[in-house]
């Protein structure tokens, strides 16, 4: 984060209507507290997906509910709301093809961005 301003975010596991959180993520428990140690940062949670099958338009919405729940989550769990921002990116952004498993996986992350101060 510190030398990128960014920092993708892999194994966060959400409900299957994507709109929380699955139990309490060992992923999101390391950014919570890195958020805490770092009081002055805001960020922007992104949320990507590029999944193989349905629509870019079903991406887009799958993205809106995740990056919201990984802000509710981080505010639920004391960090300042205006500290986030939610930005669903869908399947704008990939960081690979999207062919197979593995290139669908990267694909599909949340990052966080170090939003302008």
């Amino acid at each position: 984060m510190q030398a990128h301003s960014r920092v993708g975010i892999y194994g966060i596991e959400f409900s299957p209507d994507n709109q929380a959180i699955e139990e309490n993520s060992k992923v999101l428990i390391e950014v919570l507290k890195y958020l805490k140690e770092n009081p002055d940062l805001a960020v922007i949670v992104e949320s990507h997906k590029f999944s193989a099958k349905g629509s870019a338009e079903d991406d887009q919405e799958i993205t809106r509910k995740r990056a919201n729940a990984v802000v509710n989550w981080l505010v639920a769990h004391g960090i300042t709301a205006g500290r986030l921002q939610s930005k669903a990116l869908g399947r704008t952004k990939p960081v690979t093809e999207n062919d197979t498993a593995i290139e669908i996986q990267r694909n599909e992350r949340i990052v966080l961005a170090t939003a302008a101060s």
